[in-house]
């Protein structure tokens, strides 16, 4: 059987108690779904429709979720991001910003 660790930022009081694990570390590999604009607080950020606050906030929950495991952004093989206002550049424009530091520019035309 694989050793499984779930993954839970301590800072994250709010959900420390939910029936999910905030990502999972099987075998040396890290899974990590459903990250949203939370912080630390459980306040969403961005709330007034500022999508760039939100992709950083987001990513910001990435990093901190990888970093129970001792990894960063540079381990990161794949990454699926759901950008539901096509209307903002930023937060794309934001996002290549971020993977040019670790090596993953985003497929897009």
């Amino acid at each position: 059987m694989s050793d499984r660790k779930r993954l839970h930022p301590e800072a994250w009081a709010y959900s420390k108690d939910a029936s999910f694990a905030q990502g999972v570390e099987v075998n040396g590999t890290v899974y990590v779904a459903g990250m949203v604009a939370l912080n630390d607080d459980g306040q969403l950020v961005g709330a007034g429709g500022d999508m760039d606050a939100q992709a950083r906030q987001t990513l910001k929950n990435v990093e901190k979720v990888l970093a129970e495991a001792g990894m960063t952004l540079d381990n990161v093989v794949k990454m699926t991001c759901y950008i539901t206002m096509c209307l903002s550049m930023v937060s794309t424009l934001m996002y290549a910003q971020i993977c040019s530091r670790v090596n993953c520019q985003p497929a897009r035309r």
